[in-house]
Parts: C-alpha cells; structure tokens; sequence
C-alpha cells in the first residue's frame, strides 16, 4: 500500500469522525474514489445516499436489522418480469 493511499485513508477517517460532518467535503474526497479498508465505502455510500444521518457516532455504525433494507429480496410476486 503505498504512502499516498494511506494518506488517503486517514483523509477518509478524519472527514469521517468530524463533529458536524461537512457533506460537500464528503462529496469531494469520494468523487476521486473512496478506499474499501476499513468500511469507509459502505460508510460513504450510506451517508451520501442518506441512508445514515452525517453525525458523529456513525463510525462503526451499521444497524443488523436495517443491512437487508438496502436491497430487499423480491418474491417474484412483485416484479415485472413475474407478471408474464
């Protein structure tokens, strides 16, 4: 890993563990590309899709319960494709 990834990374953590986190800073860092360790991509997707509200405890947070609310499966009942 080289040094400017790393450096990177912690671009990532710091706009990440802000007080007020700014969404146009997010915004910025993650149009470059947003690194995968750490959890920082699912974090950043989740925030800029206002999945989670930008606050400061949303580090580590990724509630069990909601993780299948992101893509819930289709029964087949419901999708046009089934309606045939």
């Amino acid at each position: 890993m080289s040094s400017s990834y790393k450096n990177r990374i912690q671009e990532f953590k710091t706009a990440l563990s802000e007080e007020k986190l700014d969404l146009k800073a997010l915004r910025e860092l993650c149009f470059a590309g947003i690194p995968f360790e750490g959890g920082i991509r699912s974090l950043c997707w989740k925030i800029l899709l206002n999945y989670l509200p930008p606050g400061p405890d949303i580090m580590g947070l990724v509630p069990e319960e909601a993780e299948g609310d992101l893509f819930p499966v289709s029964k087949g009942d419901d999708h046009p494709a089934g309606n045939r």
